[in-house]
């Protein structure tokens, strides 16, 4: 659409961004002890790339790589294009944008701090299992002073 090409496409994303940090920071501000954001940084870059192809977008990056929540853990859940568009079939996006999104994704996540990555395809107790002793080790090396690899969550 013409909303999302040239000047229109720009000023466009740059109001989807603000409204998108204004609901976060709402969010955020209201939220009481751990806080879990689902597709945070990366998905919010892959958005806007998948989105606005074509636009210049370095101003709406910036905004939301300096102004988005930080976390202390970052993790990313790797899934298959066919499995994740398998597990939403009535999703109106489609394999092509999932795989467009997931191309993204991997772009995002050699440039941005480092993520914990885990396999979604496993059994959902292994992976909470998992994400329950990257947090808990995390945990503790904050208690002891130590920096953790994996410092924000995505």
């Amino acid at each position: 659409p013409a909303s999302r090409k040239g000047a229109l496409g720009w000023l466009w994303a740059l109001l989807v961004t603000l409204s998108f940090l204004s609901g976060v920071w709402r969010q955020h501000r209201s939220a009481r002890g751990v806080v879990l954001y689902d597709r945070h940084l990366p998905d919010a870059l892959a958005t806007l790339d998948f989105a606005y192809d074509g636009v210049d977008l370095r101003l709406q990056r910036l905004l939301v790589r300096t102004f988005l929540p930080s976390a202390d853990v970052r993790l990313y859940l790797e899934v298959p294009a066919a499995v994740s568009v398998a597990r939403k079939p009535d999703d109106v996006l489609g394999e092509y944008a999932v795989r467009r999104q997931l191309d993204s994704y991997a772009r995002w996540l050699e440039v941005l701090p480092p993520s914990v990555r885990l396999d979604a395809t496993r059994p959902t107790t292994d992976l909470v299992a998992e994400v329950l002793g990257t947090l808990t080790s995390v945990r503790r090396g904050q208690r002891s002073g130590r920096r953790s690899v994996a410092r924000r969550a995505s």
